[in-house]
Order: structure tokens, then C-alpha cells, then sequence
């Protein structure tokens, strides 16, 4: 279940990743590494924390793992958004009316 509100993205580097599945973009979060002793390499341990959206940006639609992973990141009222960190410049014209 996603909620009905938008996110900024986490920026830890290497921690967030991308996994496009048809045309939806999930989140993912690496919260642990599994080293195989056997094939002599480490396995990442991923879980989803969102779901892109893609008509903002670096916004996504949390779930239930984001609080979890994420609990001092402030998730909005139902139906809004976070204050958007990277808004490319034809959105937010969209958004401010001209004079």
C-alpha cells in the first residue's frame, strides 16, 4: 500500500537505488549486505520504501518501509506534498501564475 502523498527521494548515496518495472519506478532501500563465502561475493538486502512519480522529479509516494527505515523524515497529510527539493523550472512556472 502507497500512501496518497509525495516525498523528496533520500539521498544516501549507494543506499537508494532504482528498479523499473514496466513503466513504474520503484525505491528501493539496501539496508544490509549478506557476504556469500561460497561465491565469494556480497549479496545486497533491498527492500521497497516508495514508488517514483513521474511527473515530479525526485518526489515519490512512500509506504510502510519508508517510516520504518526513515522515521524522522515528516510524511505529509493525505492528498499533498513535501516541499520539493530538485522541481525542474517548467513545473514550477506551471504552478506560479504569471503577472
Amino acid at each position: 500500500m502507497y500512501y496518497n502523498c509525495l516525498v523528496n527521494i533520500p539521498k544516501n548515496t549507494g543506499k537508494i537505488s532504482r528498479n523499473k518495472r514496466g513503466k513504474t519506478t520503484y525505491i528501493e532501500y539496501t539496508y544490509a549486505r549478506e557476504y556469500l563465502p561460497e561465491k565469494k561475493y556480497n549479496v545486497a538486502r533491498r527492500t521497497t520504501i516508495g514508488k517514483a512519480d513521474p511527473d515530479h522529479p525526485g518526489m515519490m509516494f512512500p509506504n510502510p518501509n519508508f517510516e520504518k527505515f526513515f522515521p524522522d523524515v515528516e510524511i505529509p497529510a493525505e492528498g499533498t506534498a513535501a516541499e520539493p527539493v530538485n522541481e525542474s523550472r517548467a513545473a514550477v512556472s506551471a504552478l506560479v501564475p504569471s503577472l
